[in-house]
């Protein structure tokens, strides 16, 4: 196409990115916007995370934000519409790893890191719908099990038999699927099939809605658990503090240059007046 910045016009060559290409945009805007909002909404106490699915997306959508977002001291996990995967336990241990100690630079040269990286004392709200189907359901069982937080939205999917293993493939180039591994949780047995996970506080949204209520009750879930305790935070080092020894070493390099500057003051002024 012929583009003109001013009086000056010059043809460009255009690429359609394609419908994948158009939905991985239209996430990122959303995403940003959600988290924007969730920011304002909460002066900046409470961050936001979305994971589409459990599979390559879902991980580069986790670790693209999770460092910033988990300093925080409550957090919002977003597994509306994820469409499942293979990786749900690889998430659950990152949210679930709490920091052993900090390490602390010497000043001037950053803030206290905490260790391991990428760990988190945030209070945790988990947001499910209808569409929340297979291994992300089984990261909201798992959720619930350990007693990691709330739990917002409505009843997922219920569907969490596995398929793939035991697969046909035709003569003709199609494919049966065949149901390969029931999946069995010891409170519930087998009746995650069929059933899925129920929110610890239900939040219908009409089709025609524009408003979503399930994120802003997931924001005042989040704060009221702040508030009730406000959990661990990043300690306000300012240095390493001065031991006896530090002051000790100082006190005599200073004391040792001082005297002699002294001496040497002493010396050539009486040489001089000699």
């Amino acid at each position: 196409i012929d583009v003109s910045e001013g009086p000056i016009w010059h043809t460009v060559r255009v690429r359609p990115i394609g419908i994948s290409g158009l939905r991985n945009a239209g996430l990122r805007d959303l995403v940003e916007e959600t988290r924007r909002y969730v920011h304002s909404k909460t002066s900046g106490q409470v961050g936001y995370l979305h994971v589409p699915d459990t599979q390559e997306l879902g991980f580069a959508e986790f670790q693209r934000y999770f460092t910033q977002e988990s300093c925080k001291k409550g957090l919002i996990v977003d597994l509306r519409h994820n469409r499942g995967g293979f990786a749900s336990q690889l998430f659950l241990r990152q949210l679930r790893q709490m920091p052993v100690g900090y390490y602390v630079p010497r000043p001037g040269r950053g803030v206290p890191l905490a260790c391991p990286d990428q760990s988190t004392t945030a209070k945790i709200v988990l947001l499910i719908d209808e569409n929340t189907a297979s291994d992300g359901e089984i990261w909201a069982a798992a959720f619930r099990r350990h007693g990691m937080g709330r739990i917002i939205g409505t009843r997922t999917w219920g569907g969490v038999v596995d398929v793939g293993p035991a697969n046909l493939e035709l003569l003709d180039g199609g494919q049966v699927s065949v149901p390969a591994d029931h999946f069995y949780v010891p409170e519930l047995g087998f009746e995650l099939e069929n059933r899925g996970v129920a929110p610890d506080v239900t939040v219908e949204v009409a089709p025609n809605e524009l408003t979503d209520r399930q994120l802003e009750a997931a924001i005042r879930e989040a704060e009221m658990l702040i508030s009730a305790a406000p959990g661990e935070a990043p300690p306000d080092v300012k240095r390493y503090p001065a031991r006896r020894l530090h002051r000790a070493v100082g006190a005599g390099a200073h004391g040792g240059a001082a005297n002699g500057v002294a001496n040497g003051l002493a010396n050539g002024t009486a040489n001089g007046v000699a």
